[in-house]
């Protein structure tokens, strides 16, 4: 032998001590859910109660909490407590939630307020030990024991006490002569009155305390002595159970596992038929447990709230998830288990010892058990590793093969195993150490199956039957289609073949076919998992586990106690489940896989109206309470990711709308009157549950009564009749006001034609004649004739354009100029809009006024300026320069004419009072302006009139 292959020996056998000694052992526990970490952070749980309408009530050590599935609520504590640690939740049968201190003080839950029901005399105080319900109130064991009834009045005192754990029957202890012995009674459905059913005596014992009675049986925990005991009360057979803890109050499950609270950390759990053992869970905080048969077991911590055990054939392995991030588990020898990091190996016993075995500075790509062999393969950076002689607790490394492209392996056959790499396939035999890489070339697996001496390869380019001695491989289509295979498996003769695009498909002599029975369809399927004959689907919302033998499904989620949907490896051996997932490994047996997968109830918890809460009997509000809340809970214990709502408000929209389960409620303002119904469903897994229903009425106001409708058509009738006057006296004032316009247009018409104008006009036609100036008298005639024809069209209109006036100013201005031939001179400045609108004739009676009394007594040139300006009004200036007003005023009355207003300047003036009544007055007005020269002797008049811009649309 040579030193090279003792030195290999060697180092082997060093190895191989190594691996023996780093084992761990992991214990296991139930799993669980953790809520109300926050909530009750710090606080310390005594007692829950999960009442009949399913809301769990939690007694801690500072106050006391309701959980509804969504949210914590705290009661507020009154005044005058001795002590905010609260204990012994209890219901009576009026659905009313008791508690008490160690103060001898005792609660019940009123709304949002724990209110003070009794308080013991301070002689009691020290002797209470704990209470019960009854149909008649409470009795409260102290001493002496007492009766009080439900308005919280002490009613009678009571020889015995009593206690009613997990049991409909009364048991009451009651000691003997001089504390000789202990007598135990039972009472048929805790009716204390009656004569006992069964009576037993059995010597004193001090610190022996019962703490359930089941099927005839009494449990007691002696403190002192720290074992279990059980009494039979009808054979008075005696037996103790085993050593331990000193137990408390606990819950019973399946009339046979017994979870017990103690004096120490964590749940005892023991076979009241087996007097053997027992098992302790949760070791590292403080338990107080209690069930509730459709959500499992909670269980109240110190400080880290409730712990829901969904399952508690589910365990999980606290301490070893915690220290490892597990990728995969395989079935190993001798029923052993291989489990692996990214870069560690281990083998997983029976007892859940951990025996490392295989550690790498690299990443694992693969790790296979040889079946036909017993060899284990550890594919490892370059090089793939292999063990033999694997016992319970280590393994011997065979050898190392230097290996750079393998990334997964399959066994073909004995030590004959396909690999595949990085762009090709090949055939690897373990013990020569040949590898046949041109295989297949220019392909990579990601799956290898052999079936009736045919290799089938799933690659990129389709799924491949490869027969030995053929050149090229058979390519296997689905409908004409490549199927891209990433997991295959063989069960019963038949091939059972996964591809993200088409699902679960099989292979049976020759034919492609969809496995219809599986019933996912295939955009929903993660990845599959076979260990025959149960076949694995992994989805986004749940594992189900397919027996095809006996084609029937189970299927289970998050809400029944997995711990994530993020499975990297499923195993199913012997009938047990152990699953891989990015939050450690579980394991259950498939026996116990019972899943409580039921819809869950909901309910209307408060209604708010108006922000004030209401009871659900009142249902008539008056029109201006019509702003509503409801509040939703439901018993949506571990199923919250999964559950929504959906309602619909009948009366006000006939579409349904969803809410997250969390967001539980619902709201409407501003409701109109009349008659509505909320209806809502909660849907669970896209099953819909139990529909509930809340009608109510919101009257209309008195103005929509019938009376106030009969009201309504008096007034309209008297408004009607009214109006009709009102109507009727417009009419006849507007008919008096058009003839009052009428009148004026009329007046300005004969302001227009005075008679002094028409002579002098007719008079200068006339002087044309005699001296044949044939032409100035056609054109004096034609004028004359156009002025008087559009004095007249002008008379009737309203408004006329400012072009249209200007044209009838400029006729009369050159037929005035007929009364000075030489010296009259006018001019018209026009900056203005020319489509504006104004009254028709208009400016031509202040033209008149300033050619009358002003023009008409200058000596000289008599000049007249007209001026039409736009700004934010209309501003016309008549500017001419005569001998002024005060100058005509005396010319006049020296010719003995009493001055008064000209005829001109009322019909304006009167004109303009008429136009205030539909525009502002503000806008409209004239002003007239005496002008002085330099040596202020007067020179003339200036007539400001001001009109509202008016368009014509």
């Amino acid at each position: 032998m040579t030193w090279s292959l003792k030195y290999i020996r060697l180092k082997a056998l060093i190895l191989f001590c190594g691996l023996l000694l780093a084992c761990i052992a992991y214990s296991q526990e139930p799993s669980y859910e953790n809520y109300g970490r926050e909530e009750l952070s710090g606080l310390t749980i005594y007692d829950q109660l999960m009442s009949s309408d399913e809301i769990m009530y939690i007694a801690t050590s500072d106050g006391v909490f309701a959980y509804n599935s969504i949210k914590f609520q705290e009661f507020k504590v009154p005044k005058g407590v001795k002590g905010k640690s609260f204990f012994d939740l209890k219901e009576n049968d009026k659905n009313q939630i008791f508690c008490s201190n160690l103060n001898g003080q005792f609660f019940k839950i009123n709304g949002d307020s724990l209110q003070l029901f009794h308080e013991l005399s301070d002689t009691m105080v020290a002797s209470f030990n704990h209470y019960e319900v009854v149909k008649e109130g409470m009795i409260i064991n102290s001493y002496p024991p007492i009766l009080v009834d439900w308005e919280g009045t002490v009613v009678s005192k009571l020889k015995s006490y009593f206690f009613s754990h997990l049991s409909n029957d009364f048991i009451s202890r009651e000691t003997i002569g001089n504390c000789d012995s202990i007598e135990f009674k039972v009472y048929s459905n805790k009716k204390y009155n009656d004569p006992a059913l069964y009576s037993t005596t059995i010597p004193h014992q001090e610190c022996l305390i019962g703490f359930f009675y089941h099927a005839e049986c009494l449990y007691l925990s002696n403190k002192c002595l720290g074992n279990i005991c059980k009494l039979n009360i009808r054979t008075n057979e005696f037996t103790t159970f085993f050593n331990a803890p000193s137990f408390g109050q606990g819950i019973l499950l399946d009339n046979q596992q017994y979870w017990a609270k103690s004096s120490l950390n964590g749940v005892f759990e023991f076979d009241i038929n087996d007097t053997t053992q027992y098992q302790h869970y949760y070791k590292d905080f403080y338990i107080s447990p209690q069930e509730n048969s459709l959500h499992g077991i909670f269980l109240g911590s110190d400080g880290n709230g409730i712990y829901q055990v969904k399952n508690k054939f589910l365990h999980t392995f606290p301490e070893l998830n915690s220290h490892y991030n597990f990728r995969g588990i395989i079935k190993g020898p001798n029923n052993r288990y291989v489990i692996y990091t990214r870069d560690e190996v281990f083998l997983l016993s029976e007892k859940f010892l951990l025996h490392k075995i295989f550690k790498s500075k690299d990443l694992i790509s693969h790790v296979l058990y040889a079946k036909h062999s017993g060899k284990l393969l550890i594919s490892s950076s370059n090089k793939l590793h292999i063990y033999t002689a694997i016992s319970d607790t280590s393994v011997l490394l065979s050898k190392s093969i230097h290996s750079p492209n393998i990334k997964s392996l399959f066994e073909i056959d004995y030590d004959t195993f396909i690999f595949s790499g990085s762009g090709e396939i090949g055939k690897l035999n373990i013990n020569d150490d040949i590898s046949d890489k041109n295989y297949l070339k220019r392909v990579r697996a990601s799956c290898c199956l052999k079936h009736n001496d045919c290799l089938y390869f799933g690659t990129y380019h389709g799924l491949l039957e490869y027969t030995e001695g053929k050149n090229k491989p058979n390519v296997i289509k689905y409908n004409g289609n490549n199927i891209f295979a990433t997991k295959l498996f063989t069960f019963q003769n038949r091939i059972i073949i996964y591809s993200k695009e088409y699902g679960i498909l099989q292979l049976y002599k020759g034919e492609v076919a969809p496995m219809k029975e599986i019933g996912i369809e295939s955009e929903k399927i993660q990845d599959i998992y076979f260990n025959a004959p149960y076949l694995s689907i992994t989805t986004k919302k749940m594992l189900v586990i397919h027996d095809l033998r006996l084609n029937k499904q189970v299927k289970f989620a998050e809400s029944n106690g997995l711990n994530s949907l993020n499975i990297r490896s499923i195993l199913i051996d012997n009938k047990i489940l152990y699953l891989v997932t990015d939050k450690g490994l579980q394991r259950i047996p498939l026996s116990k896989l019972t899943l409580n997968d039921s819809i869950p109830h909901i309910r209307i918890n408060n209604i708010f109206l108006n922000d004030s809460l209401i009871s659900r009997r009142n249902n008539q509000f008056k029109y201006w309470q019509n702003k509503l809340s409801f509040e939703i809970v439901g018993n949506a214990y571990g199923k919250q990711k999964n559950t929504f709502y959906k309602y619909k408000l009948e009366g006000l929209s006939s579409k349904w709308y969803t809410k997250k389960y969390y967001d539980n409620v619902i709201k409407y303002q501003s409701l109109p009157p009349g008659k509505y119904r909320l209806r809502i469903i909660i849907v669970y897994k896209d099953r819909e549950g139990k529909e509930i229903h809340y009608a109510f009425y919101i009257s209309p106001p008195f103005w929509q009564a019938w009376w106030f409708y009969v009201l309504i058509v008096i007034i309209a009738m008297l408004t009607a009749l009214l109006i009709y006057r009102v109507y009727s006296l417009r009419k006849i004032q507007k008919i008096e006001l058009d003839n009052q316009i009428n009148k004026l247009k009329l007046q300005a018409i004969q302001s227009q034609m005075n008679p002094h104008f028409i002579f002098n006009a007719i008079n200068a036609i006339q002087e044309s004649v005699l001296y044949d100036k044939r032409k100035k008298t056609y054109q004096h005639i034609n004028k004359f004739s156009k002025l008087v024809r559009l004095t007249l069209n002008f008379s009737n209109e309203e408004l006329i354009s400012l072009q249209e006036e200007l044209e009838l100013l400029e006729l009369y201005l050159e037929l005035e100029k007929i009364r000075f031939p030489e010296d009259f001179e006018f001019e018209i400045n026009i900056q203005a809009n020319i489509d504006l609108q104004i009254p028709p004739m208009l400016i031509q009676p202040l033209v008149e006024n300033a050619i009358l009394h002003g023009l008409f007594h200058k000596k000289g040139v008599k000049q007249l300026k007209i001026k039409i300006e736009e700004k934010e009004q209309l501003l016309i200036t008549v500017e001419d320069n005569g001998v002024g007003r005060k100058a005509s005023t005396v010319i006049n009355q020296r010719r003995k004419k009493a001055f008064e207003k000209s005829f001109a300047t009322n019909a304006v003036e009167d004109r303009l009072m008429l136009l205030k009544q539909n525009y502002d007055e503000n806008m409209i007005g004239v002003e007239y302006i005496d002008l002085f020269d330099n040596k202020k002797i007067p020179s003339g008049t200036l007539v400001l009139l001001r009109l509202p811009l008016i368009q014509d649309f």
